[in-house]
């Protein structure tokens, strides 16, 4: 496995321009679960839960125009997307045209063999929450039952064929002890262990329980010591893999009653590119406001940039770092590459001025000086 391209790598494997096209197909806030960590834990308020879905057609022709600008993957998520009614039909269109469709789910729905079988159309990742001790777990996401019904979402598609199965976790102190048992139990079930980050909720705030730096970097140790081959630098914002996200990706947000179209960069970044009920993806691609994201090595700022390891690591989470300086520029605060004295310093972090950033003026940049 190439550790250039990310050690478990999963998603954004680097063979085209644009790899992952990303559908909230419900609002960010429709989910069963109520975890305590979730980027959108808050994000209800003032929203009404009646629909909010994003229409078949709409999604279709989303992918389709995916497709025909070359990106290379179809994420679906959410909220928890498989509480929309067609996303075993959505699998298969991805499927059909082209895409390699990742689910991103909590595991619930897929408890039903049935269902299961409908949604792992040949050739698809299905990510799911990894499986943790049941009083840990059922506490955490407000949900008694939830370790038993994940063992058998497990159980159903371990059994099918022709699927890649990526066990997802954040490295919160709730978790922390657990992770290196639940490593060595995805090695011996040919499951794709995906450690990462507790990236801070979309209001900015950090979650108590997140793990610091440093404690990320012992972790990220102990399981480079166990791994069949080991990643060739350790960074965030995962165990071995890079995030590219915002650099080769972009994401359709569902903020609910009917707002579903806007484009972003990412989950946690705040510049709308477009929309695509006004715009086509193409359209979309290249509108300015894009610049700063897609072409990221001529525009990040701060110790990112000189970093040794900014060429495989890519500025970290820049969706974290987004979210705390208010720039997209800024380097990443949870680096433990980054002394502690200046990881949290806005006038070492982002860019002293906005005069000549192609986002000058944007009303979602809001930077910290």
């Amino acid at each position: 496995m190439n550790n250039e391209t990310g050690f478990y790598g999963f998603r954004e494997k680097g063979a085209t321009k644009y790899q992952s096209f990303a559908l909230e197909l419900v609002p960010g806030f429709k989910c069963q679960l109520r975890c305590l960590n979730c980027f959108k834990r808050n994000e209800r308020n003032g929203v009404s839960a009646r629909g909010g879905d994003m229409p078949p057609d709409f999604v279709k022709d989303a992918l389709s125009q995916a497709k025909g600008c070359g990106f290379a993957e179809a994420v679906f998520i959410g909220g928890e997307p498989t509480l929309h009614p067609d996303l075993p039909e959505f699998m298969a269109f991805a499927s059909g045209i082209g895409l390699t469709p990742i689910l991103c789910t909590n595991g619930i729905k897929l408890a039903d063999a049935n269902y299961a079988a409908r949604v792992a159309v040949p050739g698809s990742v299905l990510v799911l929450h990894a499986p943790l001790p049941n009083g840990v777990q059922d506490k955490h996401v407000d949900y008694n039952g939830y370790r038993a019904l994940l063992e058998k979402a497990y159980d159903n598609v371990i059994a099918l064929k022709q699927v890649t199965i990526v066990a997802e976790v954040v490295v919160i102190r709730a978790f922390k002890d657990h992770i290196l048992e639940l490593y060595r139990w995805c090695l011996g079930r040919g499951i794709t262990p995906f450690i990462e980050i507790n990236r801070r909720y979309d209001d900015g705030r950090v979650y108590a329980e997140t793990e610091e730096p440093e404690g990320v970097k012992i972790l990220f140790d102990q399981l480079a010591d166990m791994a069949p081959a080991p990643p060739s630098a350790l960074v965030p914002p995962a165990f071995g893999q890079p995030c590219t996200m915002s650099i080769t990706g972009l994401h359709v947000k569902n903020f609910g009653d009917g707002n579903y179209a806007g484009v972003y960069s990412c989950c946690a970044q705040k510049v709308k590119h477009g929309d695509l009920l006004r715009h086509s993806l193409a359209e979309v691609l290249r509108d300015k406001s894009l610049a700063v994201f897609k072409n990221q090595d001529e525009w990040i700022y701060g110790p990112c940039r000189s970093c040794r390891y900014y060429g495989f690591c890519r500025g970290g989470c820049r969706g974290e770092a987004s979210l705390a300086f208010g720039c997209p520029r800024a380097s990443c605060p949870v680096c433990w590459h980054i002394p502690v004295a200046i990881r949290n310093d806005p006038s070492v972090m982002t860019p002293l001025t906005c005069a000549g950033c192609p986002l000058e003026g944007n009303p979602a940049c809001h930077p910290r000086r």
